[in-house]
């Protein structure tokens, strides 16, 4: 919706610089009254018309009133949070963090699955890791 109204208010900006120039309607061009027709009666009234054709047009419409549009600024996209920005992302950023502090706690066996587990996640998002994945050890 909004860029249909900012095309309306371009052609309704183009219009008023050029009545603005102060020329006579005899000697206007025709792609300015096409302009000028376009912006006070619609698009699809300047179709296949010459000069004399628009030129008629327009001065049956010029001294109609025709209100302003008024353009406010573009909106913008709503922003979405990010993951880390929700109860659901604090909450498994504190669950690594967890993790990460007991890390010293795990026994070999149980730590080197927990590494084994985090390549295979990273190999399977294309995170490059510059270690091999440690074998399953059967304990």
């Amino acid at each position: 919706m909004w860029k249909a109204l900012k095309e309306a208010f371009d052609l309704q900006e183009k219009a008023k610089a050029i009545i603005t120039l102060g020329k006579p309607d005899s000697s206007l061009l025709a792609k300015e009254l096409e302009e000028l027709v376009k912006w006070k009666v619609g698009k699809d009234a300047t179709k296949g018309k010459k000069k004399d054709a628009l030129l008629q047009l327009w001065r049956e419409q010029k001294d109609l009133p025709k209100p302003d549009i008024l353009l406010s600024p573009e909106p913008s996209k709503p922003l979405i949070p990010g993951i880390h920005a929700t109860e659901l992302g604090r909450n498994v950023r504190n669950k690594v963090e967890a993790a990460l502090k007991c890390g010293n706690n795990l026994q070999d066996g149980d730590l080197l699955e927990l590494t084994r587990q985090l390549n295979v996640a990273c190999q399977q998002r294309g995170i490059e890791i510059q270690n091999s994945i440690p074998p399953v050890l059967n304990t």
